[in-house]
């Protein structure tokens, strides 16, 4: 048995010790990264792709326009020697050659190139005479020259010389049908491509700056956005069940700040709910400990047929009182869930000539029973739990109501308020217990509560008041009776 339990522990601690066992887990933790991570991933991924998409397109843009440029440039240089021919003719009887020469040569003699361009007169396939920026390159270039010297109609092409790589246009000096030679414009794209290519590490410079400018805009918003989410997980470890009045402090009115709104409502329900249930427990405990007490008291001293006999009342009545108190408790608890009611349509004239019916069976013909108003209305409601809540009020009404005084049941409709209504003539209560009078079990503490039911019978009727979406208020003072009133919402038709 030892050697077993042994092996036991021993697998167990292996197999929480092992590397292996815990690298999916720090895996996964690496996975997981932080929401404000995975934001600021993000954010930097777009801005990223969409700042390099940018550049990119750029620098097409701009060598796009450098080639329409140098394009524009040659024929515009095209054009320009074709005015100098024409404007210089032929001498009488001067050889198309001689012309051919003598045009070429005043061409480029009279006209000077840009930097980055150079100009070269082609005759019988030779360098005739070339501008002084002309690389050595391009006049040695053979092929070249041989597809340039004589073009039938104007030409682009590209030569590869020492200063780089040049874009050539050659124009053909056709004279009597025949050409006697070519006049070629050469444009060179390093200076061009040098430009672009500095607007466009400019062009990056300025997007990385941008894109860390974006990456810390989105590290510090994603921290303030998510704050109260942090704040949120941070109270809920701290909050505990004997301490639920930690709060989160709200912030702005966007998703986020109605979210944490909404959390400290439901710790104010749950707030609402626990100190409830202590108070409800430690009443009912307290309710329940006193007939238990006297059950026991009696059951202890009946010690034979005749000592039970006498106790068997009392015993009987002790158990009521606790049956009630139960019956009492499991009404007030399904008030609160939500198909507590069963909402139809109810007559007023109906329920308050039952309340009052019920009242006059209370008061055994000692008290007087009255009926305010019974208007012809239809509420609402759920007439069995209005018919509960009555009949507790007119209980009440009756236990605290001396021989020969006024019951008094009534009810009114203004509007969209339903009133019922239950008034005495008893000694009354003093305003400072208005509001007492409706918690559980105060008929401990306070000359008001429906007889035998413990303390809960107004503590029922507020409840049935508040399913019902409605109230219930109190209108007494010391020597002027009391009334109890039901306002009920919501009328269906009068």
């Amino acid at each position: 048995m030892m050697t077993t339990t042994a092996l036991t522990t021993t697998v167990a601690m292996t197999a929480t010790t092992d590397p292996e066992s815990r690298r999916p887990a720090r895996r996964r933790s690496v996975l997981r990264a932080s929401a404000r991570v995975r934001i600021l991933g993000v954010t930097v991924v777009v801005v990223a792709l969409a700042l390099g998409g940018s550049v990119l397109l750029l620098r097409a843009v701009l060598l796009r326009d450098l080639a329409s440029q140098t394009d524009q440039r040659l024929v515009q240089e095209s054009e320009e020697f074709s005015g100098s021919v024409a404007a210089n003719p032929p001498f009488a009887d001067e050889p198309p050659a001689a012309y051919a020469e003598r045009v070429l040569r005043a061409y480029l003699e009279t006209n000077v190139p840009d930097g980055d361009e150079a100009f070269v007169a082609v005759v019988s396939g030779t360098p005739l005479l070339a501008s002084p920026d002309a690389p050595a390159s391009l006049l040695d270039d053979i092929e070249w020259l041989r597809r340039n010297s004589a073009p039938i109609v104007s030409r682009f092409d590209r030569a590869a010389t020492d200063a780089g790589v040049a874009v050539t246009l050659s124009i053909p000096l056709v004279i009597e049908g025949v050409v006697q030679g070519a006049f070629v414009v050469a444009v060179w794209e390093e200076p061009g491509r040098d430009r672009v290519d500095t607007a466009v590490r400019v062009a990056a410079s300025v997007s990385g700056i941008a894109l860390l400018g974006a990456a810390a805009l989105a590290w510090g918003t994603a921290g303030r956005v998510l704050r109260p989410l942090r704040d949120l997980a941070a109270t809920s470890k701290r909050i505990s069940e004997n301490d639920l009045s930690e709060r989160i402090p709200t912030g702005g009115r966007d998703e986020v700040g109605r979210l944490v709104e909404t959390y400290n409502e439901m710790l104010d329900r749950l707030e609402r709910s626990f100190v409830g249930q202590r108070a409800f427990l430690d009443d009912a405990g307290h309710e329940l400990r006193t007939p238990l007490t006297i059950i026991r008291g009696h059951l202890e001293v009946a010690a034979d047929q005749a000592s039970w006999e006498r106790s068997k009342p009392t015993v009987l009545a002790e158990l009521d009182r606790m049956a009630r108190i139960v019956d009492d408790l499991l009404l007030l608890a399904k008030a609160e869930q939500p198909d507590f009611l069963r909402v139809g349509a109810v007559d007023l004239d109906e329920l308050v000539l039952g309340a009052a019916e019920r009242a006059r069976v209370l008061a055994g013909g000692e008290r007087t029973v009255v009926v305010d108003a019974a208007p012809p209305a239809v509420i609402a409601a759920d007439s069995q739990r209005l018919v509960q809540a009555l009949v507790n009020l007119v209980a009440n009404a009756v236990r605290h109501t001396a021989a020969g005084g006024t019951v008094a049941v009534g009810a009114a409709v203004d509007g969209t308020d339903a009133r019922i209504w239950v008034r005495d003539d008893g000694e009354g209560i003093a305003p400072a217990d208005h509001e007492r009078v409706f918690r559980r079990f105060s008929s401990a503490r306070s000359r008001r509560g429906s007889g035998g039911s413990a303390g809960l019978g107004l503590a029922i009727v507020d409840a049935i008041a508040s399913a019902h979406q409605g109230s219930v208020q109190l209108d007494s003072s010391p020597g002027s009776g009391a009334t109890f009133t039901i306002h009920l919402p919501n009328t269906v038709s009068s």
